[in-house]
C-alpha cells in the first residue's frame, strides 16, 4: 500500500513537472471595437494572489487530522510553493482554531465550518476547490472524499494556479471547481 501511494505521488509530481515545463501563461487581451487597440486585461482584480516570489504573504496552510492525507498534502503544497516562490507558508492543524488567520488554504480542515459544509456536499471520490471571501477573510478550500480525490484536486490546483515563470501562485477570486 505504501509503495502504491509513493508511486502515485511520484507519478503526479513527474506529470506536474512535465506540464509546467511545456506550458506557459499568457496574459489575456481585450480588444476594443472602437479603436481596434489591444489592452491587457486587469488580472489582479479577479485573482487572489497566495504567494509571489520576493513578497510576503498573509496565507497559511491549515490541514485536517481526520485522515493521514491532509497533513501530507499540506506539506507537499508548502514544499512546492517554497520551491517556486521561496515563501515558507506556516502549516497548522485545524484543531488550532485560535491560530485562525484572515487568509488560509484549508485542506480537509473539517473543524473549519467552510470546509465541513463543502465536504458534506460531495459524494465518494469527489473533490471541490473553492474560494470563499467574506470581507477581509479569504479561504481557499480543498474538500474531498477519498485519497485519490485529494490527489486529483492538488494536481489540478498546481497545474492551473502555479506560474513557475513568474514565481506566483494565484487563483481566480471566483474559483469553484469540482471533479
Amino acid at each position: 500500500m505504501k509503495n502504491t501511494k509513493l508511486f502515485i505521488s511520484s507519478l503526479c509530481l513527474l506529470l506536474f513537472g512535465i506540464l509546467i515545463s511545456c506550458g506557459g501563461s499568457e496574459t489575456p487581451e481585450v480588444t476594443t471595437s472602437e479603436h481596434q487597440e489591444t489592452e491587457v486585461a486587469p488580472e489582479k482584480e479577479k485573482t487572489v494572489i497566495i504567494a509571489e516570489r520576493g513578497k510576503s504573504t498573509e496565507f497559511q496552510l491549515v490541514y485536517g487530522l481526520k485522515d493521514d492525507e491532509s497533513p501530507k498534502a499540506a506539506f507537499r503544497l508548502a514544499s512546492l510553493i517554497k520551491g517556486f516562490t521561496d515563501i515558507d507558508l506556516e502549516r497548522i492543524a485545524d484543531a488550532q482554531a485560535a491560530k485562525e488567520k484572515n487568509c488560509e488554504i484549508l485542506i480537509g480542515a473539517y473543524n473549519r465550518p467552510e470546509c465541513a459544509e463543502l465536504t458534506d456536499t460531495l459524494k465518494d471520490d469527489e473533490y471541490a476547490i473553492k474560494v470563499v471571501s467574506d470581507g477581509e477573510k479569504t479561504k481557499i478550500i480543498f474538500a474531498y472524499k477519498g485519497e485519490l480525490a485529494l490527489m486529483c484536486a492538488m494536481d489540478r490546483f498546481n497545474q492551473e494556479c502555479l506560474n513557475e515563470e513568474s514565481g506566483t501562485l494565484a487563483v481566480p477570486a471566483d474559483l469553484d471547481v469540482s471533479g
